[in-house]
Order: structure tokens, then sequence, then C-alpha cells
């Protein structure tokens, strides 16, 4: 995502050469990502990025942020936090977790 790659050039991180010789990979949220998790299964979220993620040597994983895939309206956001926490160990990869507003915060406590 060029926003991404942009914000980085201002803190002085040139992320273009990490990109091309593929040491890194950036994947974005589809513009949809609220409704379309709201409705499916956390696990399947999950399940599907994994698949994203087979055979790419990740040595750490970030999701900034994670809160997109677990807030749901109507739904126990805290299980779906965990759901998806418990799914995400299973990543061979060092996971980084940043969740973000206040349903976040009401699904930490």
């Amino acid at each position: 995502p060029e926003h991404v790659l942009q914000m980085a050039s201002f803190f002085g991180w040139h992320l273009q050469q990490y990109l091309k010789n593929r040491q890194l990979l950036l994947l974005e949220y589809p513009d949809n990502i609220e409704q379309t998790a709201a409705a499916a299964d956390p696990a399947e979220a999950v399940a599907e990025l994994k698949l994203l993620l087979d055979g790419v040597p990740a040595e750490r994983v970030v999701f900034d942020p994670l809160t997109p895939l677990v807030q749901a309206e109507g739904n126990d956001t805290r299980q779906r936090l965990r759901t998806v926490i418990t799914q995400l160990l299973d990543l061979p990869s060092a996971t980084l977790l940043v969740l973000d507003g206040e349903s976040a915060e009401r699904a930490l406590h």
C-alpha cells in the first residue's frame, strides 16, 4: 500500500528495497473488511491469511490494526479476539497485534 511506503519514507525508512527483494510483504485489508469480517467466522479469516502466507518465510508478522478482524455488531468481540489470537499462535513467526478503538478497549476488559 502506497500510504504505508510514504509514511515509512517520512521517518527515513526506505522499504522499497525490501519489497523488491521479497524481504517484506505488505497486505492491506479490503475497504469492506468490517462488513466482511462481521459476517464471517474469524477462524476462517485467519485460515485464509495463513494460505496467503504459506511458503513465505516470514520471521515477523504485524497486524496493524487487528481490530477490523475481531469487531462486529452484535457479536462478542472478546470471543472473536480469543479465536483470532488462538489461530495466530500457530504462525511460525513472531507476531505483533495492534488493537485500536473503543471496541478493542472493551474487548480487553
